[in-house]
């Protein structure tokens, strides 16, 4: 009867030793980083939970389906997307701009919540405000950036266009101006509002002091690659 005791003793002994161990290497295993810091502009830490919620709004926007960023140039150019938002953002709300539509929001916010049932995105745990005022940003910068496009564009004369065209001739061949002008217009309306929305972005950009982290360390390792 005491062998027997011992027996039962020794066997629940060692069940509690193996959830122990367990245990025990269950603790030890390293959490999954669910946020990392991006960036950082006019002094706010930009976080890789706020980019992947930026990319997931840019995608219900365009009607994609590009999933997340996974290679280091999709990383690079998620966060510069996001950095142009919040420096949008700012702007507007420097100048009082609130065009927002309530419908739009909690349609993007529903479209949000649907892409959130992913098991890959559970674990970063979006509140709904989250969603809210990341759909509200996402939405008063589009609205502001399109009001903002006239102000890129002076009116070209019909010189502006005659001179592309002679300088150009080559490349239309015999195909007279007449034919070619309005094309030619609208591809120099189109250069001059590019160019002039990168230029006001750079202006963006040292007014709330942006920097890409990730850009940063890629040039750090170019940079020492090349000493070495």
């Amino acid at each position: 009867m005491n062998q027997s005791l011992r027996q039962k003793k020794s066997a629940i002994l060692l069940s509690l030793f193996i959830i122990f161990l367990f245990n025990f290497a269950n603790s030890a295993r390293p959490e999954r980083l669910i946020s990392e810091t991006l960036g950082i502009v006019n002094n706010e830490i930009l976080t890789s939970r706020e980019m992947i919620l930026s990319v997931l709004l840019e995608n219900s926007l365009d009607k994609g389906s590009k999933g997340l960023p996974s290679t280091k140039d999709e990383k690079i150019q998620a966060v510069n997307t996001l950095l142009l938002d919040k420096m949008v953002d700012f702007e507007a709300q420097n100048l009082g701009f609130k065009d927002l539509d309530k419908d739009e929001v909690k349609k993007l916010v529903g479209s949000l919540e649907e892409s959130l049932q992913d098991p890959e995105l559970k674990i970063y745990r979006f509140q709904a405000e989250d969603l809210k005022s990341n759909a509200e940003r996402k939405l008063i910068v589009r609205n502001f950036l399109k009001s903002k496009s006239g102000s890129f564009l002076s009116l070209l004369t019909e010189q502006d266009i005659q001179t592309y065209f002679d300088k150009n001739r080559l490349r239309f061949g015999s195909m007279p101006y007449a034919q070619i002008k309005e094309n030619i217009r609208a591809y120099l309306t189109q250069q001059q509002r590019e160019e002039r929305l990168v230029a006001w972005i750079e202006v963006l950009k040292k007014k709330y002091a942006a920097r890409n982290y990730l850009i940063e360390s890629q040039k750090s390792k170019e940079d020492s690659k090349k000493r070495d």
